[in-house]
């Protein structure tokens, strides 16, 4: 298969799962044709899927798919963001806080695991760290709707109301059709 071929295939499963069709971008990324012989190639499709499926719950499936590749590349940052991932979808909180750690180690400025990361401290209660990790997901570019939300929330769960509610008003300036949902 040719390269731009190869490519436009994975970045059409790229926004399927960007847009939350899942079974979707799974079926874009079944008809990438096996097996890969790049590497990257093979992190990419085994961190896609993986990420699909535990987004449809089949969290199982998802670690199966991803933890051998751990094995083969243990300091690929995201095989260990999209097995942390999965983990959180199974709420096993710790292992999933673990394995994002892990992938911030090996790749501090990716933007998908400073999100996930941020999000799991938030689970486990660490709004602090969450909060310093979406301002983080922010100065690097992310969604900053979602994630000013979740910083909101973080503030909001660690008792600091002042600055959740200016937090919350900086997300309604960009978003003002949102402001009958928060009054």
């Amino acid at each position: 298969m040719n390269r731009d071929h190869l490519d436009e295939m994975f970045e059409r499963a790229a926004r399927l799962l960007d847009d939350g069709q899942f079974e979707q971008a799974l079926a874009a990324l079944d008809a990438i044709p096996q097996p890969l012989e790049e590497s990257d190639d093979r992190i990419e499709w085994h961190t896609m899927r993986g990420w699909a499926l535990a987004e449809l719950g089949r969290v199982d499936e998802a670690l199966d798919l991803v933890e051998p590749l751990l094995d083969e590349f243990p300091d690929n940052g995201r095989l260990h963001c999209a097995r942390g991932f999965a983990l959180l979808q199974a709420d096993a909180l710790p292992e999933a806080v673990e394995s994002l750690e892990h992938a911030f180690e090996l790749d501090p400025d990716d933007e998908l695991t400073i999100t996930n990361l941020a999000y799991a401290c938030e689970r486990v209660r660490d709004y602090r760290r969450a909060v310093t990790l979406y301002d983080r997901a922010i100065d690097l570019g992310v969604g900053i709707d979602w994630a000013l939300v979740r910083k909101a929330a973080a503030l909001a769960d660690a008792g600091d109301l002042q600055d959740a509610a200016k937090t919350l008003k900086r997300y309604l300036s960009l978003e003002p059709d949102d402001v009958e949902q928060w009054g």
